[in-house]
């Protein structure tokens, strides 16, 4: 995060490692063979998420979800410390 984005990393709790953490684990999770029925049978996932058995297709939107902060959240903090910095020298 450091080398990429330029923010300043916390030694301890730091909210931008755990949610890359978070989307390491959720990689790791989904990566797994057979994980999921709908590895064996593809067209399960057409398959309603209120069917009963369907609990990958929950699972996907939690994982979605985690992917999208881990890449947006970084990104805009980012976006927030450059405006900050332009602000701060067009007002001198």
């Amino acid at each position: 995060m450091s080398l990429t984005y330029g923010l300043d990393i916390k030694e301890t709790d730091d909210p931008h490692l755990k949610r890359a953490e978070k989307a390491m684990k959720s990689i790791e999770d989904v990566t797994g063979s057979g994980t999921y029925l709908v590895d064996i049978f593809p067209i399960l996932r057409y398959v309603p998420s209120w069917v009963p058995g369907a609990t990958f297709q929950k699972q996907a939107k939690i994982y979605r979800q985690i992917q999208d902060e881990f890449r947006q959240l970084p990104y805009e903090a980012i976006v927030r410390n450059i405006v900050r910095l332009i602000y701060k020298i067009s007002s001198r």
